[in-house]
């Protein structure tokens, strides 16, 4: 009698089990509305229509997939099946029963052990689910784990970092400006933007596993994927990995935006062009000090990729930031230069200086045809040598000059030796802000001597601040009525380097009063920042191009010497009428540039290329206040229109 109690328990209790492993949930059940699936570890089985597969070698190893009826408040109705070695074989818009064990990976919920994977009907078709980002979308990305989402909007891509390396790019909202650049240090506002940067991220993945994904992912016909592009309406799937939330792309993707510059442009009527540009550690010998090229094959790639620059910039006059210390490498880029184009027309300011090991300089090379040095170079070695440097120059057609001071002040590394004003304490400007902040009054001080040295009022200060545009070294400048003449003729949209994600202005070019009333144009040649550092000399397949011939960009100035100029700038000159409108509405002086609507949230609505210099733009968005946002070339501006 007790054996066949003894079996009556045992048959109930496989009943149970059996009843368990084969229990039926909806997946918003199995994903729940917390981080954890409360079923992890069971046996279900479960019904949705396939999203996405990514089960190729060295991919997730499984689907996505998603229910067809929707789901509740707070809780995904997505989820990701882990197949790895199984044999089952499903395709994008099957509907699929499967049977699986509930898991977390990496922070994601999955059913993974398939025991069935059923194909039940194809063709099926889930419509994304519309987000924005970044409107609370971190905050309740949980909601949207697994699934497939279309993002209503215009995202930007802001890092292309670990591109090659990882298959990744980082989208955001909006191109993200350097705190700093835009706000004071240390204020609530910045505080504020350098939180806001940071949750205004997420990262676009291969859904590779692979290292050094070949061929490289999502770049366009010349291998590259600029910072500053753009892409609308994206959809993907949103997963999480162990460095947090990625999106994997669903559909394919049309980048838009910021295409490679070829020349400087937006320059103006000038009659002299000069130029600022730090070369990263241009170097002809010396190498293998940690600095620069290791040796002299990168050293040729280096010079070849700077040499196509220069010739591209095509400047009269060059402040070169970072080239070696002595004669031999700036008079080997100069020869260089006038066997480019044929004619004996560039020569360089010998400084005296002389070659000692990978140290480096700041220096002029100028055309000798359109310009002449006056008197004697001068030096300000008040902090680090040879890094501080000024020449008056005259134009040969109108004997006009002006005075060039070029500078290269501080960087913001070697943080842990700072002591002092020196010591980096958080408020967006790191460290050595002091020896900065001194090398900024010293200028001042020397182009005051100069100013008298040469009998010249005319001052133009140039080179790599290594201080953003709102820190305390460019402060000093503005005290001293300098004007910004990047900002002053581009806005708030100029640039010169990338770090973080996050764009500014660490190379400036600063005019007093009377200079500034003779400057036609200043911009930006962007063809580093936004471009990925695999196409550095020191890189594999080597690209002999200019583009990422250093870290920084050129900044590039037209000079009217002679002639005071009225600004004028693409932002200035657009007019938008009526305003407000019902609807249709006529853009003047915007031909060429790139028409882009959006809502308040960042919701796009409308994108087009103006063709005209008067085009009428005829719309049927709801009543509202919209954004139009104009890009043309590095230049980008946004008016508000009322629909009524």
């Amino acid at each position: 009698m007790k054996t066949n109690k003894f079996l009556l328990i045992i048959f109930l209790c496989s009943i149970e089990l059996l009843s368990f492993a084969q229990v039926s949930k909806e997946i918003y059940e199995i994903q729940g509305t917390s981080s954890t699936s409360p079923f992890v570890s069971q046996v279900v089985t479960t019904t949705g229509i396939v999203t996405a597969t990514y089960m190729e070698n060295n991919q997730l190893g499984g689907f996505f997939m998603q229910s067809k009826n929707g789901g509740i408040s707070g809780a995904s109705c997505g989820i990701f099946v882990y197949l790895g070695s199984s044999s089952y074989t499903v395709a994008k818009g099957d509907e699929v029963e499967v049977t699986g064990t509930v898991s977390e990976y990496n922070q994601r919920t999955q059913i993974s052990n398939i025991t069935n994977c059923t194909v039940k009907s194809h063709g099926n078709v889930i419509t994304p689910t519309k987000v924005v980002f970044n409107e609370n979308f971190k905050t309740n990305a949980e909601r949207y784990e697994c699934m497939l989402l279309q993002f209503d909007q215009t995202l930007t891509v802001v890092s292309n970092r670990n591109l090659r390396q990882y298959g990744q790019l980082t989208l955001s909202s909006k191109r993200l400006k350097t705190p700093t650049e835009i706000t004071l240090p240390g204020s609530a506002e910045f505080y504020a933007l350098r939180t806001a940067n940071y949750n205004d991220q997420i990262i676009l993945d291969d859904a590779s596993t692979v290292v050094y994904p070949q061929p490289i992912p999502f770049v366009n016909a010349n291998g590259t994927r600029r910072t500053g592009e753009r892409i609308d309406n994206f959809v993907a799937i949103l997963d999480q990995i162990a460095i947090g939330y990625v999106v994997y792309a669903a559909e394919n993707m049309t980048f838009y935006g910021n295409p490679r510059p070829v020349q400087p442009i937006n320059l103006g009527n000038y009659n002299l062009k000069v130029c600022s540009f730090n070369l990263k550690y241009y170097l002809r010998e010396n190498f293998g000090t940690g600095y620069g090229p290791n040796n002299q094959t990168e050293a040729d790639r280096q010079h070849s990729k700077i040499l196509k620059a220069l010739l591209a910039i095509d400047a009269d006059i060059y402040g070169l930031v970072e080239i070696q210390t002595g004669q031999n490498t700036i008079e080997y880029l100069t020869n260089a230069l006038n066997a480019s184009v044929g004619n004996d027309v560039y020569a360089y300011i010998n400084d005296g200086t002389t070659t000692y090991g990978s140290y480096t300089k700041v220096g002029f090379i100028y055309r000798k045809d359109k310009v002449a040095t006056v008197k004697e170079l001068r030096s300000n070695n008040d902090g680090i040598q040879n890094r501080k440097k000024a020449q008056c120059f005259k134009l040969l057609s109108n004997n006009e000059s002006f005075v060039f001071s070029l500078n290269h002040f501080k960087a913001k590394s070697g943080c842990s030796s700072a002591t002092g004003d020196n010591v980096d304490i958080g408020d967006g400007q790191s460290c050595y802000n002091g020896d900065r902040v001194r090398e900024a009054n010293s200028t001042i001080s020397f182009v005051n001597v100069c100013a008298t040295y040469y009998n010249e009022p005319d001052i133009l200060i140039m080179g790599d601040l290594n201080a953003y545009t709102k820190e305390d070294p460019l402060q000093v400048f503005y005290n001293y009525n300098y004007t910004n003449l990047q900002k002053h003729f581009q806005g708030e949209s100029e640039y010169s380097y990338s770090y973080n994600s996050e764009v500014g202005c660490l190379d400036h070019a600063l005019g007093n009063p009377s200079l500034t009333q003779q400057v036609s144009g200043c911009a930006v040649f962007h063809i580093n920042a936004d471009e990925p550092s695999y196409f550095e000399y020191d890189q594999t397949p080597f690209y002999d191009t200019m583009y990422r011939c250093s870290d920084h960009d050129a900044v590039v100035v037209g000079l009217n010497l002679g002639v005071q100029n009225t600004k004028t700038t693409f932002e200035s000159n657009l007019t938008i009428a009526p305003n407000p409108t019902k609807g249709t509405f006529t853009i003047a002086n915007a031909c060429g540039s790139r028409l882009t609507i959006t809502d308040l949230l960042g919701r796009f609505y409308y994108t087009t290329i103006l063709t005209t210099d008067n085009e009428t733009i005829n719309t049927t968005l709801p009543q509202g206040v919209y954004l139009l946002n104009f890009t043309l070339g590095s230049k980008t501006t946004t008016k508000k229109i009322i629909i009524q």
